[in-house]
C-alpha cells in the first residue's frame, strides 16, 4: 500500500515532541541503570561475567578467564547449593561465583553469548576499556525502545494518517514506560543483559518483518534480516526460540503478495530466506555448546552453581501455569504512603517444585493500558481508516509473539519481573495500535469518542506512572548492595547510610536492618542498633541471631529482663544456638539466679563442648549453689 503523503503525526512539531520524549526515555533508562551495584561484588567492568567471557575468547578458549577456587574444585558435589554457598554468595568474598556453570574444571556462563559478540567484545576492541553490565543493559534497552518507536511511527505513517500528533506521542510514552523494561532496571546486572539484548534484537526483527511487508522487491532480504536478528536474540536468550514462529506470518503474507508475479519471491525462496540465518546461527550455537559442555543442546543450566539444584529440577510443568498466570497478569500491587509508593504483590502458595518468585506484577491490572491490545482488531474492520492487508498480518505476528512467550513462561518454574520483558512489549505495541484505531475511526459518536479517550488516557497515565515508580522499588536492593561493598571496604559510616536507605526503600527486607544494627553497635550508636533489631524481630520473631544480638544490647544498656526474653526467644527458635544459651547463663549469673545460670551454662557446654568458658562459668554457678562435686 502506498503511504499517504500528508501525515499529521509527522509534522515538524510532532517530530520535535517525539524526539523530546525519546530523549527523556533514553535518559531515564541510563539514569536508572547507573544506580546499579553488582550483587556479585563485581563492580569493575573487567571483573564482570561478560567481560571475563570476552577475555577468555581473546585468550583462545570458551570459558571464563578466571581461576577455579581450590576449595570448589575439591567439593564432592559442587552442584549442592549448601556446599557451593561459600563460593557463590559470600558477601565479603573478593569475587562471587553465583550462577556460573562449572563443568570440566572450568567456569562458564549459561547466559547467552550474543551480548559478548555484538557489544562487549567490539567495545573492548575499539576502546580498550570494559563495558559494565549496567551500561550494556541501558544501551540494549534504549536501542530496543528506539526500534519500537520507529515501528510505531511507520505504522502510523502508512495505516493511521489521521491520528493526531498528541496520540502518537502518547503511544511513544506508553512504549517507553509501560512495558516492563524500566522495571527491570532496578538491577541492571548479568541476569538482565541477555534479556535486554534479546528485547532489542526482537524489536529489530519486527522492524525488518514490517519492512518486508511493504518493500516488494526486497521482501525476501528483509525477511532474512528479520530471521538473522531473531536468531541472534535466541543466542542471547534461548527461551526466545518458540517465538521465532512469528516469522511465518510475514513470510506467508509476502508470498500471497507475490503470487502471480513471475518476478516475485516464490515460497521456497522465502522459506530459504527465513531458514538460512536461523540454521547458520543454530549450528554456531550447537558447536559452542558442544565445545563447552559436550552436548549441542546444553547451555550450561544443569551445571549451574545456583541456590537450588539445576541438574534434577523440573523446570517446566503444567502445574505451574495457573500460579504464574495469576502473578504475571492478575496480581495487583497495592499503593502505600512511602516512596516509591508501591508494595510487592501478594504471593499465593506456590505449587510443589516451583522456585523463586522475584517481584512480578500483573500487567493487565497494574498497567491497564495493555488492555487496549484487545481493540486492535478494529483496525482492519474499519475500512475508512485506510488499513490494508499488511496491518492484520503484522498485528497477528505481534499477538503470536506475545502468546507464545507468555505461555512458555507460565510453564516455567520461576517467576520474575525481568522475564516480563519477553512478552509485555509486544502487548504494549498492540495496545498502541488499538488506540490508534480508536482515534482514527470517524464513525464513532463524539460523546463515545470522548469516553474512550478519557479511558485510554487514564490508563496510559496510570500505567506509565506505575512503570516509572516500580523501577525504583528495587532501590532497596541497590542500596543494600552498596552498603555491603562499603562494609567490605571498611567504610562503616557510608555503609550504615546505605543500609538506612535500603530500609527506607525496602522495609520488608531483613538483611539491611541486621547489617545496620551490626554497624550501629560497632560505631557506638547503641540506641539506633536496638531500634533496628526491635523492628527486625517484630517483622521476623523467628530470627534467632537478631534476638540474640538484641539481648546482648539490652544487657549492655542495663535491661536484664528484656535481655532474658530475647535470649529465650532465640533458643525457642534455634535450640542449638549455644551463644544464646551462654549469654542467658551470664545474665542469670550476674543477677544472682545461679540455678538458672547453671542450667543455661550446662546447655551451652553440651552444645559446644570445646567452648572452655561455658565449662568455667558452669563450675562457678555450681559452686555457688553448693554442688561442688559437679
Amino acid at each position: 500500500m502506498k503511504p499517504p503523503t500528508a501525515v499529521a503525526a509527522l509534522t515538524r512539531k510532532g517530530r520535535a515532541a517525539i524526539v523530546m520524549i525519546c530523549a527523556v526515555v533514553v535518559g531515564f533508562y541510563f539514569w536508572r541503570c547507573q544506580a546499579t551495584v553488582s550483587e556479585l561484588g563485581r563492580d569493575q567492568g573487567k571483573d564482570q561475567y561478560y567481560n571475563l567471557l570476552v577475555a577468555g575468547f581473546q585468550s583462545g578458549h570458551l570459558h571464563l578467564e578466571i581461576e577455579v577456587p581450590a576449595g570448589l574444585a575439591r567439593l564432592a558435589d559442587p552442584y549442592d547449593p549448601a556446599a557451593s554457598l561459600p563460593y557463590r554468595k559470600d558477601e565479603f568474598a573478593p569475587l562471587r561465583l553465583h550462577d556460573t556453570s562449572y563443568y570440566g574444571g572450568r567456569l562458564h556462563v549459561y547466559f547467552g553469548v550474543t551480548p559478548a559478540l555484538i557489544l562487549f567484545w567490539p567495545y573492548h576492541a575499539l576502546t580498550g576499556g570494559w563495558l559494565t553490565h549496567a551500561r550494556a543493559v541501558a544501551v540494549f534497552c534504549s536501542l530496543g525502545f528506539l526500534a519500537g518507536v520507529w515501528l510505531l511511527l511507520d505504522i502510523v505513517r502508512r495505516c493511521f494518517p489521521r491520528v493526531p500528533p498528541a496520540v502518537v506521542a502518547a503511544g511513544v510514552v506508553a512504549f517507553g514506560f509501560a512495558n516492563s523494561v524500566p522495571v527491570m532496571m532496578w538491577r541492571a546486572d548479568v541476569w538482565e543483559v541477555p534479556i535486554s539484548c534479546a528485547f532489542m534484537l526482537i524489536m529489530v526483527a519486527l522492524v525488518a518483518a514490517w519492512r518486508a511487508l511493504h518493500e516488494r522487491g526486497r521482501s525476501g532480504w528483509w525477511l532474512a534480516a528479520a530471521s538473522l536478528a531473531y536468531a541472534l536474540a535466541i543466542g542471547a536468550r534461548p527461551a526466545a526460540l518458540p517465538g521465532s514462529l512469528m516469522l511465518l506470518g510475514p513470510m506467508f503474507a509476502v508470498w500471497r503478495q507475490h503470487q502471480g508475479d513471475p518476478r516475485g519471491w516464490t515460497l521456497p525462496r522465502l522459506l530459504l530466506a527465513v531458514a538460512a540465518p536461523m540454521l547458520v546461527i543454530g549450528i554456531g550455537l550447537a558447536w559452542y555448546n558442544q565445545q563447552r559442555f559436550g552436548s549441542p543442546f546444553e547451555f550450561g543450566q544443569r551445571y549451574q552453581l545456583a541456590g537450588d539444584r539445576q541438574d534434577n529440577t523440573r523446570h517446566f510443568s503444567s502445574s505451574y501455569v495457573w500460579f504464574n498466570f495469576r502473578l504475571y497478569f492478575l496480581s495487583f500491587a497495592e499503593w502505600r504512603s512511602a516512596f516509591p509508593f508501591l508494595s510487592n504483590v501478594a504471593i499465593p502458595p506456590a505449587p510443589s517444585g516451583h522456585g523463586d518468585v522475584d517481584m512480578p506484577y500483573g500487567v493487565l491490572v497494574n498497567t491497564p493500558f495493555a488492555l487496549f491490545a484487545f481493540m486492535v482488531a478494529r483496525s482492519w474492520r474499519r475500512r475508512e481508516i485506510g488499513v490494508g492487508r499488511e496491518l492484520p498480518w503484522f498485528a497477528t505476528t505481534l499477538a503470536g509473539l506475545f502468546a507464545v512467550n507468555s505461555l512458555l513462561l507460565c510453564f516455567f518454574y520461576g517467576t520474575c519481573t525481568r522475564y516480563q520483558v519477553e512478552f509485555h512489549p509486544p502487548l504494549v505495541l498492540l495496545a498502541c495500535l488499538g488506540v490508534f484505531a480508536l482515534e482514527s475511526n470517524d464513525g464513532v459518536a463524539p460523546r463515545r469518542r470522548r469516553t474512550w479517550r478519557v479511558a485510554w488516557i487514564s490508563c496510559l497515565v496510570y500505567s506509565s506512572a506505575f512503570g516509572a515508580l516500580k523501577s525504583f522499588q528495587g532501590m532497596g536492593e541497590n542500596f543494600l548492595a552498596r552498603g555491603l561493598v562499603r562494609m567490605k571496604q571498611g567504610d562503616d559510616e557510608a555503609a550504615l547510610l546505605f543500609f538506612q536507605r535500603a530500609i527506607q526503600f525496602a522495609p520488608e527486607r531483613l538483611d539491611p536492618r541486621f547489617h545496620a544494627a551490626v554497624l550501629g553497635e560497632r560505631l557506638g550508636r547503641i540506641p539506633e542498633a536496638i531500634a533496628c533489631l526491635q523492628d527486625l524481630v517484630r517483622i521476623a520473631p523467628h530470627h534467632a541471631i537478631a534476638q540474640n544480638n538484641l539481648g546482648r544490647l539490652w544487657d549492655i544498656t542495663g535491661h536484664p529482663d528484656k535481655a532474658i526474653r530475647c535470649f529465650e526467644a532465640a533458643l525457642e527458635h534455634r535450640p542449638d544456638m549455644f551463644e544464646a544459651a551462654f549469654n542467658l547463663g551470664s545474665i542469670y549469673q550476674n543477677t544472682g539466679r545461679q540455678e538458672l545460670a547453671a542450667a543455661a551454662f550446662r546447655r551451652a557446654a553440651e552444645l559446644r563442648p570445646e567452648f572452655a568458658e561455658a565449662h568455667y562459668f558452669l563450675s562457678i554457678a555450681l559452686r555457688a549453689i553448693g554442688r561442688t562435686d559437679e
